[in-house]
């Protein structure tokens, strides 16, 4: 567990879905934090460790913050809900 601190690329992250201007509740998409060349976190992205956990030294936990971050339509985990390119949501 963990790996969001200092070592994560990518994130399953849950949030509102708003498309054709209405709230389509809250759908997963899997979303890249960090550049895969420099580790650096990408755009509108904030990304760090919580500090010192006791007991749990090893593990790597930490935050994220958004900031008007889009996400591509291919990568929102489509099981039981879809938007497609035109924007309809199915």
């Amino acid at each position: 567990p963990g790996g969001l601190g200092k070592t994560a690329t990518h994130a399953v992250v849950f949030a509102k879905l708003i498309t054709q201007g209405k709230d389509r509740g809250v759908h997963g998409f899997i979303v890249q934090l960090r550049s895969l060349s420099d580790h650096t976190p990408l755009p509108g992205i904030s990304v760090g460790d919580i500090g010192p956990k006791m007991g749990f030294q090893a593990s790597d936990n930490g935050y994220v913050r958004f900031t008007h971050v889009g996400v591509p339509l291919d990568q929102m985990l489509t099981r039981y809900a879809v938007v497609r390119a035109d924007g309809r949501y199915e």
